[in-house]
């Protein structure tokens, strides 16, 4: 169990310490913010319906991106077999890097609370649909991840792992 969360730990800090872990989170909350806005600003409705509108198809896109490097670059820099005699079966090392993917996609996500935020301030707010929302978020993301994680054990190279996985 302490070997599953240091790989989850040496994921999330592979994803964090890398400009395409903060590029992830700035493109995806720059877009998701725009189909909010812009239907608040310009319909005048405050409605959090295009912010989850837009999720599934701006997730389809951005989960591949983080997912393709999962088991590909591994294979390509000759560190896969360091990994395999590590004291780790497969089953927690395929949990461990799916985990930290589905949480680094989560902590993206999570940073669109600002909207909810923002309209609870407003008006009155149903939290219970809100949270429901962002549980379904939270379910998609888990399997556009398994998905992205499957099509990047199934080829070395990044880009064709990212098309496998869109």
């Amino acid at each position: 169990m302490k070997t599953l969360f240091t790989l989850i730990r040496k994921e999330l800090r592979s994803y964090l310490n890398h400009p395409m872990g903060y590029l992830f989170i700035v493109v995806f909350l720059a877009v998701n913010n725009f189909f909010f806005f812009r239907t608040l600003l310009v319909n005048n409705i405050a409605s959090l319906r295009p912010l989850f509108d837009f999720l599934p198809w701006l997730l389809l896109f951005l989960v591949p991106a983080v997912t393709m490097r999962l088991a590909a670059e591994e294979r390509k820099e000759g560190t896969w077999e360091i990994i395999l005699t590590q004291p780790l079966s497969d089953f927690s090392y395929v949990l461990g890097k799916w985990l930290a993917a589905s949480a680094f996609v989560f902590i993206g996500i999570l940073l669109t609370l600002a909207a909810p935020l923002m309209l609870a301030i407003a008006g009155d707010f149903d939290w219970g649909v809100v949270a429901g929302q962002y549980l379904g978020a939270t379910f998609l993301t888990m399997a556009l991840c398994s998905a992205g994680y499957f099509a990047s054990q199934m080829t070395k190279n990044q880009i064709i792992a990212f098309l496998l996985g869109i």
